[in-house]
């Protein structure tokens, strides 16, 4: 299970509903706060890029024919 602690107390917090986009929000019972957990995926697009960097395939293989690949690595390509 997904368990996420409180930003504020650190503290573990329970499921309270979801935001109007379909997020869950997170309710903290200790200090009353509500907040959003968000998934960092920079680990994994970095893998992505760097498979890229070093393999032998083109952008426009890439799927979404290059668009969605360089969208998710532009933060990487100034390494």
């Amino acid at each position: 299970m997904n368990q996420v602690n409180c930003p504020i107390c650190g503290k573990k917090c329970v499921k309270s509903g979801k935001t109007k986009a379909g997020s869950q929000r997170w309710l903290c019972k200790s200090c009353k706060t509500s907040s959003t957990h968000k998934i960092n995926n920079e680990s994994k697009e970095l893998q992505f890029f760097l498979n890229w960097l070093f393999g032998k395939e083109f952008q426009a293989m890439m799927p979404g024919e290059g668009r969605t690949f360089r969208r998710k690595t532009v933060k990487f390509w100034n390494i």
